[in-house]
């Protein structure tokens, strides 16, 4: 009976984006395969005694205890994540060996803390990156010290090493991976999905220009308020935002600033919530730096694309989704100043013809349906377990 341990600071019943696509592919795996014994190793908060050990759709969950945690207290949250490493580093170092080790990639490095403990050579270690650390912190400016960083990176190299197979989730991913850590092989691109609406729906009448998720240091918006401040004399717009992160303070002052007030801001929501939130878009906005492509790729966009909407992208063209977007013409990329005009023209004339936005909403919707899903990627990830026995029983 071949066992399974995960690694995954968040699941169950966590609303983050990674931990209800892993329980996506952990209950489907279980299902097709009730034979495999699958443990996820997550936090838990003191005052949830009862959920420390828990079977959920046949997935054992198993929360190690965090006195610390809170998702407002970034000292508490830091607290929270050096506990979790002793924790995960002491579990696996003294659990007898088990077939699979999937570590995903919160909190960082965490997967570094997970190596040490895997002895056993027919051990399948695989290694799921959502983000890619420590780039990821350099990048966005939280580490400045290079000796740090390169210390670091030795670190990683060390956990990457160990990896028998790599998961990231798109081409610049894999690049930035096998540039700086010199890997060529066992590395799997399997792209995160969205859910998929039945109809393409419109439940709004008003143009509204629609965020969904984190909006954090990854992402910038100076170019769009400045879109914001060109489009106050059209009545019929408006702004929604759905999520968290220290981008949504700045833009209520934005807005404040430039006296709109056309727009709206609410927190994290519920899985079955999200769909009808995007389906009163009329243009979805995506976000990205350019210092952080290749680090992270924003899990929103498959969901944008599912629910079949154009997208307006504050990102570089020269990268996965930028390139995307032109190529199949379901959006524009706004990547600096001398872009603006042209964005500005393209939001006015979708406006104007809203035939036209349904047109590359639903050429969104066809790149979705043909390229993307929950079934090709539960079928890339299914097959890496499943080739990983077959290889085991060989030895």
């Amino acid at each position: 009976m071949p066992k399974l341990r995960v690694v995954e600071f968040s699941y169950y019943p966590e609303t983050t984006a990674v931990s209800q696509l892993l329980g996506d592919l952990l209950i489907r795996f279980k299902t097709e395969n009730p034979q495999w014994r699958i443990s996820v190793y997550c936090g838990g908060i003191w005052n949830h005694r009862n959920e420390y050990v828990k079977l959920f759709n046949g997935v054992k969950i198993r929360r190690l205890i965090l006195p610390f945690y809170s998702r407002k207290n970034t000292a508490g949250k830091v607290l929270s994540y050096l506990w979790y490493y002793f924790a995960i580093f002491f579990v696996f170092l003294l659990l007898p060996p088990s077939d699979v080790v999937l570590c995903l990639t919160t909190p960082p490095l965490i997967a570094s803390a997970v190596a040490p403990g895997i002895r056993k050579k027919r051990t399948q270690f695989v290694y799921y990156i959502e983000d890619l650390y420590p780039e990821l912190l350099f990048d966005l400016g939280y580490l400045r010290k290079p000796r740090l960083i390169r210390r670091l990176e030795i670190i990683h190299f060390r956990t990457f090493a160990k990896a028998d197979d790599i998961i990231v989730l798109g081409e610049d991913m894999r690049r930035k991976i096998e540039r700086n850590y010199s890997i060529s092989s066992s590395i799997h691109v399997i792209p995160n999905w969205g859910d998929v609406p039945e109809q393409l729906i419109m439940t709004n009448s008003c143009f509204r220009l629609l965020y969904s998720g984190n909006a954090g240091l990854a992402h910038d918006f100076e170019l769009f308020m400045d879109l914001v401040a060109s489009l106050r004399s059209y009545p019929n717009i408006e702004y929604a935002f759905r999520g968290n992160g220290v981008r949504i303070p700045w833009l209520k002052g934005k807005f404040r600033e430039l006296g709109e007030g056309r727009a709206s801001f609410s927190g994290i929501a519920s899985r079955d919530q999200v769909i009808p939130f995007l389906q009163s878009a009329s243009i979805f906005i995506l976000a990205q730096t350019d210092r952080s492509i290749g680090d992270i790729l924003p899990s929103k966009y498959y969901s944008y694309l599912a629910c079949g909407r154009p997208i307006l992208f504050l990102g570089p063209r020269n990268c996965e989704i930028g390139r995307e977007l032109m190529k199949n013409d379901i959006g524009y990329v706004l990547e600096d100043r001398d872009d603006q005009i042209a964005a500005l023209e393209w939001l006015i004339t979708l406006n104007k013809f809203p035939t036209l936005a349904g047109q590359l909403g639903q050429r969104a919707r066809d790149l979705y349906k043909g390229k993307y899903g929950f079934e090709q990627s539960y079928t890339a990830f299914a097959r890496i377990l499943l080739d990983g026995e077959s290889r085991r029983l060989k030895v």
